[in-house]
């Protein structure tokens, strides 16, 4: 099981900086089929960075 708790606040860089590491982790698991449970902003966040995969991440970056 793959698990990553954030800080009590984090910036929108601080939350872009954790998907990828949630990504990254989520790529050395062994399983083909993989379920992820989180809420919305989380997901949308996970979403924009693989179908967007951006270059350069600011707080400008999410308006793509």
């Amino acid at each position: 099981m793959v698990s990553v708790k954030p800080g009590p606040i984090q910036s929108f860089l601080d939350l872009v900086a954790r998907e990828m590491h949630f990504l990254d982790r989520l790529a050395e698991q062994p399983a083909n089929d993989i379920v992820a449970f989180s809420h919305g902003q989380l997901i949308n966040t996970v979403v924009w960075l693989l179908e967007r995969a951006p270059q350069e991440i600011d707080g400008l970056a999410i308006r793509d």
